[in-house]
């Protein structure tokens, strides 16, 4: 069975993220297919730049562990509208369309 998850929101503010990529682990663990899609705000996640504080969540570590077994990739022409690009990006997030 294959499992897109799309997540809107961005890094910090939103406790949906922390679900999804809860959910994404646990869909990772139950052995299935997953990718992720990063749409809207959720691309501000792909920034190769954020850098939270000790005592803060850090999606980033959950985004490099997901990556180990899913395909993560961020909506290019949302990205182009909020300044997220392959050039400020990590190499974990891929730029793809909605097609």
């Amino acid at each position: 069975m294959k499992f897109v998850i799309v997540i809107t929101s961005g890094p910090y503010g939103d406790p949906r993220l922390k679900l999804a990529l809860d959910i994404a682990k646990s869909v990772i663990s139950g052995g299935y297919d997953l990718s992720v899609f990063l749409y809207g705000d959720g691309v501000y996640n792909a920034l190769r730049c954020i850098n939270p504080a000790t005592d803060e969540y850090n999606p980033l570590s959950d985004f490099k562990e997901i990556s180990k077994s899913a395909h993560i990739y961020f909506c290019e022409s949302a990205g182009m509208r909020r300044g997220v690009d392959k050039s400020n990006t990590l190499e974990i997030f891929k730029s793809s369309g909605l097609g």
